[in-house]
């Protein structure tokens, strides 16, 4: 079983996302952007301790989506959108996949570490002091408000709450009939006992 909400790799998971309204949305190559957002963004994804480096986790996501880089090492200017949250449209299909997750606090999360890769590229061309400043406090702020997150995310008590939370929401939302559920936990599709999530 895929340690993920939808496993990216999977046609017929992606097929089950896209039935939900929220990703029924105008986009050139949806399964592409679906399969990108879940690799950098669901909240189990190994992509987080594979590449602890924000900005190559996005690189090797975009990558394993299946974009290709050009003969100068970079995406067209479609997917550098996408990747650089330039696109609208991707930003709130991000955001409908967060919002699956039944969770404020990772919401927080993954919009803090967005800021955080703004503020050190905007730190790389700014060169008022002040401004400068201002950019090293926000990134300060940013960085323990990431790192008290990610405690309370991904560690201690608050895990199996939420895990229990998730599971209840994701059947709410698909409306699942009780022999569904039976079916599904049979399978091993949805475990609502030890969880293969957190070990």
């Amino acid at each position: 079983m895929s340690a993920y909400l939808y496993d990216p790799d999977s046609p017929s998971a992606l097929s089950e996302l896209k039935q939900l309204p929220e990703f029924q949305v105008d986009i050139n190559d949806l399964d592409k952007v679906i399969r990108y957002i879940i690799l950098l963004h669901d909240i189990q994804t190994p992509y987080r301790k594979l590449f602890p480096d924000y900005p190559v986790r996005k690189k090797e996501a975009a990558l394993h989506a299946g974009w290709k880089l050009n003969k100068q090492g970079i995406f067209d200017q479609y997917v550098e959108n996408i990747v650089l949250g330039r696109n609208q449209v991707a930003n709130g299909l991000i955001m409908s996949y967060l919002r699956l997750f039944n969770n404020p606090d990772y919401l927080l999360y993954v919009s803090f570490w967005e800021m955080l890769s703004r503020e050190i590229q905007n730190s790389m061309t700014e060169t008022d002091p002040k401004i400068i400043k201002i950019i090293r406090e926000n990134m300060e702020k940013l960085s323990s408000a990431i790192s008290r997150l990610e405690e309370s995310i991904f560690g201690g008590k608050e895990v199996e709450q939420m895990r229990k939370a998730l599971y209840a929401s994701l059947i709410n939302q698909r409306l699942l009939r009780p022999e569904e559920v039976a079916k599904q936990i049979a399978n091993k599709e949805l475990n609502l006992g030890v969880d293969p999530y957190y070990g």
